[in-house]
């Protein structure tokens, strides 16, 4: 009996519901454009946000007027998929743009069980062993932000992710057919989150190198979301070579920081490091071994440790690296599809079957899903509002973010 289709199943299923527990929703300013988007679409069928502010008053830091529109300043992907779940709702009568928090909950908790089903779906192909697929999409769904941010707010995080898992799929299938198809779904993530842009170059490069027969395929439908989004740019931004988004605080965000102090912020401050909030992560490192001498035969491996490094390297020189008021490692997020592939290839060329490196891994997967499980369910502490009065308050280990979490949830002053 084939018992793949129920396992996948049960990798969407148990994720959806556990992200969905007390519809605990934290978006932000980021978020409003994805949540009011639905609406406009369904109601006036265009992607001007006129309607919900009054002539002459301040917009708030995601929108701006341009030609007489308001519109969003950051990629529609997030919103579009959040259209779906709005147009249901308004099948059943519900009010869609009073009930928005609700429903973008719901979208969000849905397109990040989507993510975690088609990065099983991933694995389950590229790795020796199911158990060893089950075991990383489970160390994805809760051992990462995937949890704690992507399915708690409608962020351009989770529609990234679940483009990444859907790309990966594809590639790993391996026919003409999918591999190319791969590249649509890539064009989306770097349309909807342009930092990924810096994972599909090598992974483009890998395509070449593999199934050169379904390159240019590869190319063609890879530049499908860039033609429409050059088609939105021009009704909406004036200029079709538009990206079609703009930075909300330029003064203070650009790619003009001290690298080093964000890669230390990045990988291992209290309330921002990658291997403070997955310390399941300091495991990848085992996997660079295995990628390189694997690269002619699987050099997808090879491509996402490459991407996943040109991503930490970028945003190491990002002047605001902890991301503003976020939760953990925000705004490395788009490493995680390629982090956990590599996981997975570290479990099974150097972790299983050893004793000792198993039990570590074990203990670090149970201290990841642990700090998640705070930050999913009691953020916002409060210590984002310390971050504006004290950036330092980033380096404080009594005062960080999981921290507060901890204490919220116990009840310690």
């Amino acid at each position: 009996m084939n018992r793949r289709p129920f396992v996948a199943a049960a990798l969407f299923v148990i994720p959806f519901l556990v992200y969905l527990e007390d519809f605990h929703y934290a978006g932000s300013g980021d978020t409003q454009p994805a949540e009011l988007l639905p609406v406009a679409v369904l109601q006036d069928g265009n992607f001007d946000f006129r309607r919900f502010f009054r002539p002459g008053e301040p917009l708030p830091y995601a929108f701006q007027e341009r030609g007489g529109k308001v519109i969003s300043i950051y990629p529609i992907l997030p919103g579009l998929l959040n259209v779906p779940t709005y147009a249901a709702a308004a099948a059943f009568g519900i009010d869609i743009e009073a009930e928005r928090i609700r429903l973008s909950m719901i979208s969000s908790a849905l397109i990040s069980a989507l993510s975690v089903f088609f990065l099983f779906l991933a694995l389950d192909r590229l790795v020796a062993r199911r158990s060893t697929a089950v075991l990383l999409a489970v160390t994805y769904a809760f051992g990462t932000c995937a949890w704690s941010v992507a399915s708690r707010g409608m962020f351009q995080h989770g529609p990234s992710l679940l483009m990444q898992s859907l790309a990966l799929w594809m590639l790993a299938r391996g026919d003409s057919r999918s591999v190319a198809g791969g590249g649509f779904f890539l064009g989306l993530a770097v349309v909807g989150r342009p930092t990924n842009l810096l994972l599909a170059i090598p992974l483009a490069v890998a395509v070449y190198r593999k199934h050169r027969e379904s390159f240019a395929a590869f190319c063609v439908l890879g530049g499908i979301p860039f033609a429409l989004r050059s088609i939105y740019a021009r009704a909406y931004w004036g200029s079709a070579l538009s990206l079609a988004q703009a930075d909300p605080f330029p003064a203070v965000s650009h790619f003009g920081g001290n690298p080093f102090r964000g890669l230390a912020g990045l990988l291992v401050s209290p309330s921002r490091g990658l291997f403070v909030y997955s310390p399941i992560f300091l495991f990848v490192g085992l996997a660079v071994g295995p990628a390189v001498r694997l690269r002619r035969e699987k050099p997808i491996y090879l491509a996402l440790l490459v991407g996943a490094l040109a991503i930490l390297l970028a945003t190491s020189s990002w002047t605001i690296w902890w991301g503003g008021h976020s939760f953990g490692y925000r705004l490395l997020i788009e490493m995680l599809p390629a982090l956990t592939v590599l996981l997975a290839l570290a479990w099974d060329e150097a972790i299983a079957g050893r004793r000792v490196r198993t039990a570590a891994f074990v203990f670090f997967l149970c201290g990841s899903v642990f700090l998640q499980a705070f930050g999913a369910r009691y953020q916002p502490t409060g210590f984002n509002q310390k971050l504006d009065q004290d950036p330092g308050a980033l380096w404080s280990l009594r005062e960080s973010d999981v921290a507060r979490a901890i204490r919220q949830c116990f009840r310690i002053a």
